[in-house]
């Protein structure tokens, strides 16, 4: 799952969501993992319209509903936790900046901005993100650019010609992973990491270390690595087991 770049407070006057992390070429490599989060589109007081979130960043939202929008209207985009509509939301205004296409005829597809947003708003919705969906948010230092699913599989990773070594992946995404170890692992050393996102669908992909440090609470290594040399059916592989861990997250 991607993790989202810090955007910070957009203006009313800006027209198009600020683009962020790889160009266009690379975004057609890099997947996005397909979210279908609940929420509801506020046209005006007591008009208002079901829709799904596709990809939302700190800046804006792809979204989905059944209905036409015309472009540039302003509206309240409500994103809600997964217990539905009825239960806890975070409320965001927006207007729609784009069009996008979309594969089913009976939906339209929209790219929103966010207008004005305070730090409290955006920081309701990030917490209602990673409370209910593991979707987290990172500030352009950490140099993030996908959707970073949290959780405590088991994986084995080896060197060439070595022993595998057990560890647990603490999160992954489709351009990284990280997995706690027993032992530290030099930067830039190469290993084969055998995992399971999909439950019996086992999946080994090349990877090398970009940071190894010390636990403080345990005797263990949180070790962050980068794929290498990644596949397409590889990197289809991993959005299959992305989105079967966003599924189960949500119970679905």
């Amino acid at each position: 799952m991607r993790v989202f770049k810090w955007l910070g407070k957009k203006s009313e006057s800006q027209e198009e969501p600020e683009q962020s992390g790889p160009t266009s070429a690379e975004k057609r490599r890099h997947y996005r993992v397909f979210l279908k989060i609940p929420a509801e589109i506020h046209l005006a007081p007591r008009q208002s319209q079901h829709a799904e979130v596709a990809d939302v960043s700190a800046s804006g939202a792809r979204i989905f509903t059944s209905k036409k929008l015309a472009l540039k209207k302003k509206v309240q985009l409500d994103i809600f936790a997964s217990g539905g509509r009825s239960g806890e939301k975070a409320s965001l205004a927006s207007y729609v900046a784009r069009e996008r296409p979309s594969h089913d005829k009976d939906t339209f597809s929209y790219g929103l901005t966010f207008m004005d947003v305070t730090n409290k708003e955006q920081q309701a919705m990030q917490e209602l993100l990673h409370a209910h969906y593991g979707i987290v948010f990172e500030k352009p230092s950490e140099k993030r650019r996908h959707y970073r699913i949290t959780c405590n599989i088991p994986v084995t990773y080896a060197a060439p010609e070595e022993e595998p070594r057990e560890g647990i992946i603490q999160n992954v995404s489709l351009s990284g992973i990280r997995i706690s170890t027993k032992e530290e692992l030099s930067r830039y050393s190469e290993f084969e990491l055998t995992f399971s996102l999909v439950p019996e669908e086992p999946m080994t992909l090349k990877a090398f270390v970009v940071r190894s440090q010390k636990l403080k609470s345990v005797s263990a290594y949180a070790v962050g690595l980068s794929y290498r040399g990644l596949k397409d059916e590889q990197e289809e592989d991993l959005k299959e087991g992305l989105s079967f861990q966003m599924r189960r997250r949500k119970g679905r």
